[in-house]
């Protein structure tokens, strides 16, 4: 599935399954500074890493989450929303 979010001022849009997409539901598990990062979706060709410090999650575009190429946080609720319009199939998201 394609995800696109996006602001007045950005867009960002990535593949990934919608398995993968329910499997944010852990992104609160997933600490940067830990070394725990989801590896879900692509984007540009790269891989998608997804990390979270409180209620800001990090997503990172690049070979891994050590050397990305793009990063952009959004607010973790976010994230919330693209699991929860996954297990329901909706696609709805911006």
């Amino acid at each position: 599935m394609l995800v696109k979010l996006s602001t007045p001022t950005w867009e960002f849009n990535f593949w990934a399954t919608q398995e993968d997409l329910i499997g944010l539901n852990s992104i609160r598990d997933a600490n940067w500074l830990a070394r725990r990062c989801l590896h879900i979706g692509q984007s540009a060709g790269a891989p998608v890493h997804w990390a979270a410090e409180g209620e800001t999650a990090t997503i990172l575009v690049g070979h891994d989450e050590e050397t990305w190429d793009i990063a952009l946080t959004v607010p973790v609720a976010t994230v919330d929303t693209i699991v929860a319009d996954a297990a329901e199939g909706s696609w709805r998201l911006s």
